[in-house]
């Protein structure tokens, strides 16, 4: 998981936060995201041309 990405997951639970954005972070594998424990709502956006 790239440095940037484990640092919001970590404010996030922090603050406790219910939402996290991960928008354009380059996430190919959930696994990658530890510390994610509960997903409710995933939504996946394809690029766009």
């Amino acid at each position: 998981m790239s440095k940037s990405l484990k640092k919001i997951v970590e404010e996030s639970r922090e603050k406790n936060q219910p939402e996290v954005d991960m928008c354009d972070r380059g996430i190919s594998n959930m696994l990658d995201v530890s510390g994610l424990f509960n997903i409710v709502i995933l939504i996946l956006k394809i690029n766009e041309l």
